[in-house]
């Protein structure tokens, strides 16, 4: 007869009549033996399905938090998001108070299910429905604590304007709709994503003109892509883990926070390197090779996963007794890389481009990032020493140091990754679960070793390690995504400082008197769990493959509809007038290098041609007549014009700022 424990884990409904009316202690391995408590509690699915409400309320608080928050200066603000949501900045503290708290209350509850998860008292289903009551708040909401989705629409909707996105940012669209919602951090940056992103995110911005609507749908499709890493995490996880691994995984807040509710692009590339993994797991190394190409030519972060398949594809040459051919070999994979660029070419112009722009988002600088701590200690320690260092050297060397670091580290995984398959120093030949554990860490560690740092970015190499790792690895992946799931919040501009330090510490608090009860049993050992019966039917891995399989085919779909949608072809005006308003902008910004562009549209002043917004961040915004005068060696400097013919025509500009004209009458 099937214990409590079991039935909870299979779902049975023996577990609806059943109470436990003794507390059911840690799995063998986690907290030591099992032992008996005298102090009754409730039967875990009440205490599950308390968990799944009090995550959804935790989550519904969030979206209106981020919904009602004000914008960033600059932002046109929208009358509402679907009708609902109204930013609005009488919400200044309120909105990031709310926001903390709601992510707070996430990871804890997440803790919670993870120790029913890893107790055995959680069954696959139950945990299932769970995440599914996270989500569901967020499918419908507007990009949470980060506005990159409206940068990710703006850049394809360059791409269907017939606008390189890769020689400009998304201020080149002038007045279209896109743009009013871009941070104007991002508005004169170009797209560091890959040509097959720009594919994907041209089919949305065609499959609807409204703008919420095309938030709905991009996180649709980030939506496939957490499926295919979910199904294939589980495919590859033992029997006895899944439920645990689920939890990890699904529930995780940076997947339902970041991935999913900030609808990043990130989740795309999760879901096809999670599909990459899974056919090194089948033995089908040059699918998984063209998945991994296929993943950096959506955000080339996921290079590191390209070394260990290429070392899977020697390995699966000499176990069929073909070790020569290395030209042959060499010229495959080369091959295999070609194809998503050349797909690319049909719906974006100079796929390559986007090697140029691989610094942009190093051009935020998050103060907990590892460079930016390090360059912290290289400025002080400079100071103390009375050194002439310049702060921008010391940064510089600091992002250096980190990324030398990570480098290394990487290195070291893929030689260890060579030295476990040929077996040296006599030591076994390494399976198929160390090398997807080798390259989740390898995406990980260069997640963490970038100048800008943030949570969604860990999500590539999150679901293989989770399927796959040890013990102590699923304990530091749970430390790690607890902490970046704070990577960003609402803005702050005028947030009340008191108050909101007042939240954070509340919030610290919270998070050390669960982590006391909760933490400790949120990775199960190595063994089977309390509770937990292991299947020998192969059928289960195959059906979570399937998913995977059905979730990465749906990806499929948004890149073909982005080479077949309706775009504007090129034209030699259209191009000349990108870089002449690239070439402007660049001025701008090397003239007035503490301010952002906001927008830059034709002047109708006959002695201007362009009329720009300038932000200063946080404070106001300034509105300049520009004017372009040719010279000699075929540059066009810069004309600024602090107004025109009378207040409010078009050239205003509060700011005390230099070298402006007063402009004719």
């Amino acid at each position: 007869m099937a214990s409590p424990d079991a039935d909870l884990l299979l779902g049975g409904a023996s577990a609806v009549r059943q109470s436990v009316p003794v507390a059911v202690i840690e799995a063998p391995g986690v907290c030591g033996p099992p032992t008996t408590a005298t102090r009754p509690v409730q039967p875990a699915r009440t205490a599950l399905w308390q968990v799944a409400l009090v995550g959804f309320a935790a989550s519904l608080s969030l979206v209106i938090a981020c919904g009602r928050a004000p914008l960033p200066v600059g932002v046109s603000v929208q009358p509402s998001f679907a009708g609902v949501l109204h930013p609005s900045p009488a919400n200044g503290t309120a909105a990031p108070v709310v926001a903390v708290l709601a992510l707070v209350v996430l990871v804890v509850c997440w803790w919670r299910v993870l120790r029913l998860a890893g107790q055995g008292r959680a069954g696959l289903r139950a945990v299932a429905l769970t995440g599914a009551a996270w989500v569901l708040p967020v499918l419908l909401a507007p990009p949470l604590v980060s506005m990159d989705a409206y940068s990710y629409l703006a850049q394809g909707t360059m791409v269907t304007h017939g606008l390189d996105p890769y020689g400009g940012g998304p201020v080149l669209l002038g007045d279209d709709a896109s743009l009013a919602r871009v941070d104007p951090r991002w508005r004169a940056t170009p797209a560091p994503y890959g040509p097959l992103a720009l594919l994907v995110l041209r089919a949305v911005v065609a499959s609807h003109g409204d703008l919420s609507t095309q938030v709905v749908m991009l996180r649709v499709v980030a939506l496939l892509g957490v499926a295919a890493a979910v199904g294939a995490a589980l495919a590859m996880a033992p029997a006895t883990r899944r439920a645990h691994v689920l939890a990890l995984c699904a529930l995780n807040p940076v997947t339902v926070v970041h991935l999913v509710g900030g609808a990043h692009l990130d989740a795309i590339v999760a879901g096809v390197v999670g599909l990459s993994l899974l056919s090194l797991r089948r033995g089908t190394p040059w699918l998984s090779w063209l998945l991994a190409v296929t993943a950096v030519a959506i955000k080339v972060t996921a290079a590191p996963l390209l070394p260990f398949v290429f070392l899977a594809l020697v390995r699966r040459r000499r176990a069929t007794g073909r070790d020569g051919g290395w030209a042959r070999l060499l010229l495959g994979t080369a091959s295999v890389a070609a194809l998503p660029m050349l797909a690319s070419v049909a719906g974006v112009r100079r796929p390559w481009g986007f090697l140029s722009a691989l610094a942009v988002p190093g051009a935020s600088s998050p103060w907990y990032a590892p460079a930016t701590v390090v360059g912290a200690l290289f400025s002080l320690a400079s100071r103390v020493l009375a050194l002439p260092v310049d702060p921008a050297a010391a940064r510089l060397a600091a992002r250096v140091l980190v990324f030398a670091v990570g480098f290394v580290v990487v290195l070291r995984l893929v030689r260890s990754e060579r030295a476990g398959q040929d077996g040296r120093d006599g030591r076994p030949v390494d399976g198929w679960q160390s090398t997807v554990r080798r390259a989740s860490l390898a995406l990980m560690v260069t997640a963490v070793c970038l100048p800008a740092v943030y949570g969604w970015y860990v999500g590539a190499g999150l679901f293989g390690l989770a399927a796959v790792a040890d013990r102590q690895w699923r304990g530091r992946v749970v430390g790690l995504c607890s902490c970046f799931m704070f990577t960003a919040l609402p803005p702050l501009w005028s947030a009340n400082r008191w108050i909101f330090a007042g939240a954070c510490a509340a919030g610290l608090a919270v998070l050390v008197v669960a982590r006391r009860r909760d933490v400790r049993a949120v990775s199960p050992g190595g063994g089977q769990v309390a509770g937990a019966r292991a299947s020998g039917d192969p059928r289960i891995p195959r059906r979570y493959g399937r998913v995977a399989q059905v979730a990465g085919f749906g990806l499929v779909v948004p890149a073909f509809l982005g080479v077949l949608s309706p775009g504007a072809s090129a034209s030699v005006v259209r191009d000349q007038e990108q870089v002449d308003r690239t070439a402007a902008v660049e001025q701008l910004l090397i003239a007035y290098p503490d301010l952002q562009v906001g927008t830059v549209l034709p002047a109708v002043q006959p002695f201007a041609a362009y009329r720009v917004e300038l932000v200063r961040p946080g404070d106001t915004t300034c509105v300049l007549l520009v004017g372009r005068r040719a010279v000699s060696n075929g540059t066009y400097p810069l004309l600024p014009y602090r107004s025109g013919t009378k207040a409010g025509a078009g050239g205003e500009c509060p700011l005390p700022l230099p070298n402006l004209l007063a402009g004719p009458d």
